[in-house]
C-alpha cells in the first residue's frame, strides 16, 4: 500500500489478526493504542467487524478453491467443527458477555462512573 491510500477496515483487522495468530497480545494492546483516533470513530468497531467477515468470507472461499468444493460444504465443515470444541472455549471467560458486562460494571465503578 502507498502512504497516499486510505487504510480499510480489513488492513485493521489482518493487524490485529496477525497478531493475534502470533500469540502476541502485547501487539495487539500497541496497535489498538495506534489506533487510538479511530477508535474514537463510533464506526471504527462496526467496521472492524465487517473487515473480519470480508476476511473470513475470502478464507472460506480459499478454502472452498484448494478442496475443489462449494462455500456452503467449507462452511459445513466448519459449523460442525465449532460445535465440536464449543464446550472448550466455554472455559475461555472473555468469550462470554456476562464476562464482558460485568469487568465493564466493575471499571466503570472504579472510575466513579
Amino acid at each position: 500500500m502507498n502512504n497516499n491510500q486510505e487504510y480499510l477496515y480489513t488492513d485493521y483487522a489482518m493487524q490485529i489478526f496477525s497478531a493475534f495468530l502470533n500469540k502476541e497480545t502485547h501487539s495487539i494492546a500497541s496497535l489498538l493504542e495506534t489506533f487510538d483516533d479511530e477508535l474514537q470513530d463510533p464506526a471504527f468497531v462496526p467496521g472492524i467487524l465487517f473487515g473480519f467477515l470480508i476476511h473470513i468470507e475470502s478464507l472460506f472461499s480459499t478454502l472452498a478453491d484448494l478442496e475443489n468444493t462449494s462455500i456452503p460444504e467449507v462452511f459445513q465443515k466448519y459449523a460442525l467443527y465449532y460445535d465440536s470444541i464449543r464446550e472448550e472455549l466455554e472455559d475461555i471467560h472473555p468469550l462470554k458477555p456476562s464476562f464482558a458486562k460485568q469487568a465493564l460494571k466493575e471499571l466503570k465503578d472504579e472510575l466513579g462512573l
